[in-house]
């Protein structure tokens, strides 16, 4: 096997100089002056205008694209729901781009990046060239490398492997070493980014809809009540969010004992399902709008308490018979109130068994009238704009004991019934054994109207829940009596997760008209509620106690619950009933949804689920803090290399090819790059470390000359005097 060699030696051989003076000898911008080569270069030059559009471009660049990430995971605005986010980021976040938002900014991140660290590389490799020094067998890349950069790794290497200490104390070293390390990671920025995304729920910007808000009706009979099955209170009730009007609610009685809730006007929201209703934010158009007002006064009551009379006996309950006489009870807590009896004058009130919710009469005994009447006709005779206890107004007696069945069969059959102990709203009958029963008589009036309303929500809305266990009897209607109006006095709708209405018209139509669709389907609901809160208008007990025994109408279990917390709760009846006709309105409007079919062009904004970027108060944003803590470190590696270049180097030009080769002919090089015309990178090197001539070198002027070239360096890294020559290597 036969070796090959690589011989390096000096060229002796006498070249003749060309008679004729070319370009290059000529005077020129090339040549430099001796004081142009001793001083500064200037940046046109040194760095060029692409490179300084290169650093200062990509550094607005950067910047500008930490300003739009911050906009995006920190502009959410300061309303719910980002409300009243910039317009820029709605768009992107609505139309659902934050994906791919991210992921176009992160890319063109890391181009500017990239591209500023390959900038770098030239400046660094220029730095050590002419401010500290480097082996002979990488002088080649590194001088190249100004001009030509194809990433820091190749630069990091031979540094680290140039085989002295020394390299160590090199600032540059650290600095493009830190620089490629951030951005290798900012190769995963996208990943990084993307990793705070989470679904978030966003308003959406006002549009024009079509919604079913009304209903034809078509093959509904006008007479009567046999359709009207849409809602009952034995079912499932449903707690379906509403409009409601600004208004001063407290039921709290006076010292008379009269206690009203005040007119609470609610507008319904025409969507199916709870998700569909608690995403409105913003509804303008027709709706059904409720009308409810509630007033509870101690009743004057003529009777007695019985105890020993079936069917009630064997139950252990005891039951009432006697008059109501309910224009006295009135007129004794409130001044000023005529005739409450229609011309056949007042009925008596007897014979109902112990319950929480008893329904009389209407005022003035019109309920068969009210049955009997056809649906064109009904809006027309109901008491609209009177006052509770005004005729056609509904009635009932409340009841709240503190006796057991035991007690009941302890108690005196036949015991009086005495009126004069008042306690708010309660007449107090005292039982047995210092139990005692309290009784309320409340004034209902309710109606339903069409109306053309504005509802908003400033905040998320939701419907609540009744939670009970039918095992241990534990549950909590806390959430729902809130929702109901229980509390007095009434909170704001939107701290109840309602909307707040404002009726801004009547309709252009009749709202009684019948041939009209709001005017049928405010009748609909009208009938239907008034069936279910009337025992279809049959007097009767109502069972609205799911803990007690009773006689009565059994009813929803959850309506139970809530009417007996209310009652316990609170202390007030008023509230109890008007929470107990709210819900039932609702539930049966939310039944009647189903057969809705005539639309209208409403006004709609509903919020929506979005991915988007934090919110980072709420989630940690470790994503963005790590991407803009890396961009930060890399402007100020770039800014910091960039200064080092501008003040330290003399002979370098970035991205200039020419005088990167030229540099490298000199008398130290001459023999090197004569015998590695044809050979590799490799072979040169082994060469040179064989034979122990892989000197330190670095670059600068010739003495006595402007030459600017590569020199040998002492131990202590300074240019020699001299310069050796004729140097032999061999390499394998």
């Amino acid at each position: 096997m036969q070796s090959s060699s690589t011989t390096i030696s000096r060229d002796t051989t006498h070249i003749e100089e060309p008679q004729s003076i070319s370009r290059l000898d000529s005077p020129s911008p090339v040549h430099q002056d001796e004081a142009s080569i001793h001083g500064r270069l200037p940046l046109s030059e040194s760095l060029g205008r692409t490179e300084l559009i290169t650093i200062l471009g990509g550094a607005i660049l950067v910047l500008g694209s930490i300003a739009f990430l911050s906009l995006l995971w920190f502009g959410y605005g300061d309303e719910p729901e980002a409300a009243d986010a910039p317009w820029v980021w709605r768009q992107i976040v609505l139309h659902d781009w934050m994906t791919r938002t991210i992921t176009i900014l992160a890319l063109i991140l890391r181009s500017v990046v990239s591209l500023q660290v390959a900038l770098c590389t030239s400046m660094t490799a220029a730095l050590v060239l002419e401010k500290h020094s480097t082996r002979k067998s990488d002088v080649a890349y590194l001088s190249i490398a100004r001009s030509i950069s194809d990433g820091p790794r190749r630069v990091i290497q031979l540094l680290f492997s140039s085989r002295s200490w020394s390299v160590l104390r090199y600032l540059e070293l650290w600095l493009i070493s830190l620089l490629a390390l951030v951005m290798l990671a900012l190769q995963f920025s996208s990943t990084l980014l993307l990793s705070d995304l989470h679904d978030y729920v966003v308003v959406g910007d006002v549009e024009s809809r079509p919604v079913a808000n009304f209903g034809a009706f078509a093959s509904f009979n006008d007479n009567g009540m046999d359709y009207i099955n849409w809602g009952s209170d034995r079912n499932t009730p449903s707690y379906a969010i509403f409009g409601e009007e600004a208004s001063n609610y407290n039921v709290t009685p006076t010292p008379s004992g009269f206690s009203d809730t005040g007119n609470i006007r609610r507008g319904f929201l025409p969507f199916k399902g709870s998700q569909s209703r608690t995403s409105v934010r913003k509804y303008r158009g027709s709706t059904l709008v409720s009308n409810f007002r509630t007033v509870c006064v101690p009743p004057q009551l003529e009777g007695q308490v019985r105890t020993k009379e079936e069917p009630y006996e064997s139950l252990g309950v005891g039951h009432l018979t006697g008059t109501v006489n309910y224009g006295q009870s009135i007129r004794r807590a409130l001044d000023g109130i005529g005739p409450l009896c229609n011309s056949k004058g007042c009925s008596e009130f007897n014979n109902s068994a112990q319950s929480n919710l008893c329904f009389i009469e209407t005022v003035g005994q019109t309920t068969q009238t009210i049955l009997d009447l056809p649906q064109q006709e009904l809006l027309r005779n109901i008491n609209i704009e009177g006052d509770p206890w005004s005729i056609n107004s509904t009635m009932y007696l409340v009841f709240r004991s503190t006796l057991s069945i035991f007690d009941w069969g302890e108690a005196m059959d036949k015991l009086p019934i005495k009126s004069g102990n008042i306690h708010g709203e309660w007449s107090r009958i005292k039982i047995v054994n210092g139990q005692f029963m309290d009784i309320s008589l409340c004034f209902s009036r309710f109606y339903i109207q069409p109306r053309y309303v504005n509802m908003t929500a400033q905040k998320p809305t939701q419907e609540p829940t009744v939670v009970w266990d039918g095992v241990t009897l534990g549950h909590d209607t806390a959430a729902v009596a809130a929702f109901a109006s229980a509390d007095s006095p009434l909170k704001p709708p939107s701290d109840r997760g309602l909307m707040d209405m404002d009726i801004l018209r009547k309709l252009d139509s009749n709202a009684a008209d019948i041939k009209t669709p709001e005017g049928l389907s405010a009748a609909v609901l009208q009938r239907t509620v008034m069936t279910l809160v009337t025992n279809n208008l049959l007097p009767d007990s109502i069972s609205r106690c799911i803990f007690c025994s009773d006689y009565s109408v059994p009813t929803s279990s959850e309506f139970a619950l809530l009417f007996t917390d209310i009652i316990e709760s609170t202390g007030r009846a008023a509230a109890a009933v008007h929470s107990y006709i709210t819900l039932n309105a609702a539930t049966s409007y939310d039944a009647l949804l189903k057969v809705f079919n005539v639309p209208e062009v409403v006004e709609l904004a509903a919020t929506t689920s979005a991915r988007t970027p934090g919110p980072c108060s709420k989630h940690q944003c470790s994503g963005f803090i790590s991407v803009t803590t890396l961009l930060g470190v890399h402007l100020i590696v770039v800014a910091v290399i960039t200064a080092l270049y501008i003040s330290q180097v003399r002979y370098s030009r970035l991205s200039n090819t020419w005088h990167a080769i030229s540099q490298l002919m000199g008398e130290e090089l001459d023999d090197v790059l004569s015998q590695s015309n044809n050979a590799k990178d490799k072979s040169i090197s082994e060469a040179l470390k064989c034979d122990g001539r892989d000197d330190f070198v670095r670059l600068g002027l010739t003495s006595g000359s402007t030459r600017v070239q590569i020199l040998k360096c002492a131990k202590d890294g300074h240019k020699l005097g001299e310069v050796e020559r004729g140097v032999h290597y061999k390499s394998k």
